[in-house]
């Protein structure tokens, strides 16, 4: 790269130039073979006089931010996953910096590790220590022992750019903000702990924290975080410097609505693109706007968070009536706290003062609470909005809480511009807010409680819960009015929408209800678009449907969007068992197909992994399996032949007629779940798009999904045998973990080994026993402890292994004769 960079240098003497190194190779090479070397490997490259500057493409996260923070636990002292206070301190804090995590069971506990090197440098292993880096000289390492000379580079030499620095528009990017979304790639990946929703303004917070912290002219610039060189005048990040990912040339809105013409449209909903999202206002500086024209300029407003397109005034009026409407739906309150109008997001975690006592007066009760009746709640809500993808023709993004039967509707109307993902958030943020528990407090403060102001959040001796704050009047004593708290946690949406390619005219389309399949799979390694849960749809006629879902009879929220019908229908005759990952030449398939059609493969094709499909077991559950031959014998209806059963251990049972049966392409279509929606029951409802949520064409089912790409699979080779000890079993584990061709022995798949052992009588006595290793012998005193006089007869012996998320997994079982 050194001759390169001259040739180019060569060419272009004017120009400035450099190379683009990524965040986790621009400061050296650490094997990790526990040797402790070091390797300054680019410094010949950074150092030669034909480089003008350090080039990194900036990805490092900033957050470390998941589901239970919002209930004030972030160790790191984030109040949201859009707290730009946090994200600009996590430029160089935390995750790179302070710790690491050695791997992704520690990530997901949480357990840090502090980054050290014994030799008082740690910043040779801190990616984003970029300070040190630059004004530090190097030294390598060879078996943990620095080198006596140093390398090539002169510290403050050369100015560093950023030569890409982006995050994608997706819920908690900056978690990880390197990743992209794109079903057509093996590397595609939501950030870590994201439900996968779209989010500009995780975007457009990520960047601002970064332009803020290197710009000299930005408010709170603070001189140590980009100093200047004494060497070359510069600062180490010069702000004209930082290039931001990406921005298209292709214009907007044609890309990337046109994706007819541009395959990779749909990848701009949640990826790193800017074109198209500049445009958009941060909340808070639009609210600052609209007051400072009013001349209301003591304003506070670090607190606000989220972007929107635009806001409408269409005519003149006073600074509250062009506010207020806004706040409620954008979820800000409003208090004037020492003379200064503070508003701030109600979703950040917030101080939660603790009162002890509560004053008494005129012999009323210390604490009057008052519960709105049921019907006074509203349970849907209707956001009318201005949509930019359907060339800013009205919008209207509803939402409705899972358990209301016949739901009171409220409908709002405001003047914002704003994409269907954010106003269907906007709208179930509302309704939640709106509906809350109903339940409102009255007490009395002591007058010296003066630092409890509107908008806080109290923990009152006596009662239950967290109460917010509405309204204090300051007389004798400080008389309050607050509502009880509800923790609500956001699903996340996952689904990422399309903008629709423009204004469709022609007539309506009178959606049939669909037919609807969601599948639990395990994880196959066969999928190119993920692994896991997915979902199915079938109608006449077709229109797009939206997936949303509600855990524990909360408002519905939109998780994905299906765009298309797949190939799925019901099997005309019974499906006999099968062999498991075996080719079945006995059994066939006839079914009949709701739409799409099947087509017969060769040999080649059938083992790289085409033709899978999922056929629903007499016990509910999914078989996956393949099919060679295909056959239509009458409209709709197919006969296949030459299956391939049970694939991705799941076995080959026998399937009734009438059961269903799904191709597994790209038209059955992944659901994404959070960690913690994993094997719970939620309430999953399928509309028909522009339907609303009571529409009888709307498909309402109530399913665990995720937790069977979970399980531990069935061991195999079970055997058991009496002996004059007792009974000994062994059998050899099996794992979804990848193959290693240089290990002998299967990986574990799990993060500890542990087994469950059951013995079974035939008159339905057991026992059950656990072993950490593979093997287990059961002491004759054991049985006979555990099944008393039917200890010595035939015995059913099945062994499962126990996983450390969803307890035991599939059994194996044999039988053993008496004794």
């Amino acid at each position: 790269m050194v001759a390169l960079a001259r040739d180019v240098k060569a060419v272009l003497p004017e120009a400035t130039v450099t190379y683009a190194a990524d965040w986790s190779e621009y400061f050296g090479f650490q094997p990790a073979d526990g040797l402790g070397d070091v390797f300054f490997n680019l410094d010949p490259l950074w150092a030669d006089p034909a480089i003008g500057a350090v080039g990194i493409d900036n990805y490092l996260p900033l957050l470390d931010w998941r589901d239970e923070d919002a209930e004030g636990t972030s160790p790191d002292g984030a109040a949201s996953a859009l707290d730009e206070a946090a994200l600009g301190e996590g430029i160089a804090a935390g995750e790179w910096f302070d710790w690491f995590y050695r791997d992704e069971a520690d990530r997901r506990a949480r357990r840090r590790t502090a980054i050290t090197d014994g030799l008082g440098k740690p910043w040779v292993f801190r990616a984003k220590d970029i300070r040190s880096w630059w004004e530090n000289r190097h030294r390598e390492r060879r078996g943990g022992q620095e080198m006596a000379a140093d390398t090539a580079w002169m510290p403050r030499s050369k100015p560093i750019w950023f030569t890409e620095l982006g995050c994608p528009a997706i819920e908690r990017g900056a978690n990880r903000p390197n990743v992209f979304l794109d079903p057509k790639s093996a590397e595609s990946a939501f950030p870590w702990f994201s439900a996968g929703h779209r989010d500009d303004a995780a975007q457009r917070a990520f960047l601002d924290a970064h332009l803020r912290r290197w710009d000299p002219a930005a408010p709170g610039f603070r001189e140590s975080d980009n100093p200047l060189s004494p060497l070359t005048g510069e600062r180490m990040v010069p702000p004209d410097a930082i290039h931001l990912w990406c921005w298209d040339a292709r214009p907007y809105p044609a890309f990337p609505a046109a994706r007819d013409v541009w395959r990779d449209g749909a990848n701009w909903e949640r990826g790193h693109w800017l074109s198209g999202r500049l445009g958009a206002a941060p909340l808070r500086e639009l609210l600052v706007a609209l007051l400072a024209d009013h001349g209301v300029t003591t304003v506070d407003a670090s607190g606000v968070e989220g972007v929107v397109g635009g806001f409408l005034l269409a005519t003149p009026g006073s600074a509250r009536a062009q506010i207020e409407e806004l706040m409620r739906v954008c979820g800000v309150e409003a208090a004037q706290v020492d003379g200064v109008l503070r508003l701030r997001s109600v979703d950040r975690v917030r101080a939660v003062h603790e009162i002890d006592a509560v004053a008494e007066e005129d012999g009323g009760p210390l604490v009057e609470r008052r519960r709105a009746e049921e019907r006074d709640r509203p349970g849907e809500l209707v956001l009318a909005y201005s949509d930019p993808a359907r060339a800013y023709q009205p919008g209207v993004a509803d939402a409705v809480r899972g358990e209301a039967d016949r739901p009171r509707q409220e409908m709002v109307e405001l003047p914002l511009t704003l994409g269907e993902d954010a106003a269907r958030r906007l709208a179930a943020g509302l309704l939640r807010r709106l509906a809350g528990t109903g339940e409102t407090a009255s007490f009395a403060l002591s007058p010296a409680r003066l630092e409890v102001v509107p908008g806080d959040e109290l923990r009152i001796a006596g009662e239950a819960g967290v109460w917010s704050v509405e309204r204090i009047e300051d007389e004798l004593m400080r008389r309050v009015e607050a509502r009880r708290a509800a923790f609500a946690p956001a699903l996340g949406d996952g689904g990422g929408r399309m903008p629709p390619a423009g204004p469709v005219s022609g007539g309506p389309a009178f959606p049939s209800r669909p037919l609807a399949a969601f599948l639990d799979l395990p994880t196959l390694g066969l999928l190119p678009d993920g692994e896991g849960p997915r979902v199915a749809l079938a109608a006449r006629p077709f229109v797009p449907c939206e997936v949303l879902v509600s855990r524990g009879g909360g408002d519905m929220r939109p998780r994905l969007r299906v765009s298309q019908p797949a190939a799925m229908g019901r099997l005309v005759e019974p499906l006999g068992a099968g062999g498991e990952s075996c080719l079945d030449r006995t059994n066939r398939i006839l079914v009949d197909l709701a739409g799409g059609a099947l087509q017969s493969i060769d040999a080649a094709r059938l083992l790289a992994g085409a033709n899978l499909a999922a056929v629903e077991s007499a016990e509910g559950r999914w078989e996956v399996l393949q099919f060679r031959e295909a056959e239509e014998v009458a409209p709709n209806r197919f006969r296949l032949a030459g299956l391939v059963r049970g694939r991705g251990a799941t076995g080959g049972s026998a399937a009734a007629a009438g059961a269903r049966f799904v191709l597994l392409d790209e038209r059955c279509v992944p659901v994404p779940l959070a960690e913690s929606e994993t094997g719970a029951a939620l309430d999953w409802l399928v509309a028909p798009a522009g339907r609303a949520l009571d529409d009888g064409a709307v498909v309402r089912e109530t399913l665990a999904l995720g937790r069977r790409a979970l399980l531990p699979l069935a061991p195999v080779h079970l055997r058991a045998r009496r002996q004059a000890g007792g009974l000994s079993v062994r059998w050899i584990r099996r794992s979804r973990a990848p193959l290693d061709p240089f290990d002998e022995e299967i990986a574990l798949g799990e993060a500890t080994e542990r087994y469950r052992v059951r013995l079974l009588t035939p008159g339905g006595r057991e026992m059950v026993v656990e072993t950490t290793t593979p093997a287990r012998v059961v002491a004759r005193e054991e049985i006979e402890a555990g099944l008393g006089a039917e200890a010595s007869g035939r015995l059913a012996v099945s062994v499962a292994q126990i996983g450390a998320a969803v307890g035991p997994g599939e059994a194996r079982t044999v039988e053993v004769g008496a004794a």
